[in-house]
């Protein structure tokens, strides 16, 4: 399954990394990484001010951290069925005025109704 690839080499990278002291984030996701802001403030940047993209070893090793945890929260959620709730709206006057849900559990991927 991707998730448990993913997690095991999000922890096998952390190692890796934390172990060469790396202390820059670069990722092909320019929106994560601030790519966007990056770049121009390392065009801007003088002689001696700090390195945009330098974020430090332990903000790399938590990324790396955070990414493994999100894989295997992933993976724990395909694994277990979904909680999922049922809406019940009141409405007086034209209104809506209230929100209920009563809970059941569903298999995951389960038809909602609101696809």
């Amino acid at each position: 399954m991707r998730f448990r690839a993913y997690a095991a080499s999000a922890a096998r990278i952390r190692d890796v990394v934390t172990a060469a002291g790396a202390d820059v984030l670069l990722s092909n996701h320019t929106d994560y990484d601030g790519t966007k802001t990056k770049l121009p403030a390392l065009a801007a940047r003088k002689p001696g001010a700090a390195h945009p993209y330098v974020v430090g070893t332990d903000s790399v090793r938590r990324y790396l951290t955070v990414a493994n945890e999100c894989a295997q929260a992933a993976l724990a959620s395909v694994a277990a069925p979904v909680a999922s709730a049922s809406p019940i709206y009141k409405v007086r006057g034209g209104k809506m005025h209230e929100i209920e849900a009563m809970g059941f559990l569903a298999p995951y991927q389960s038809k909602t109704g609101w696809e």
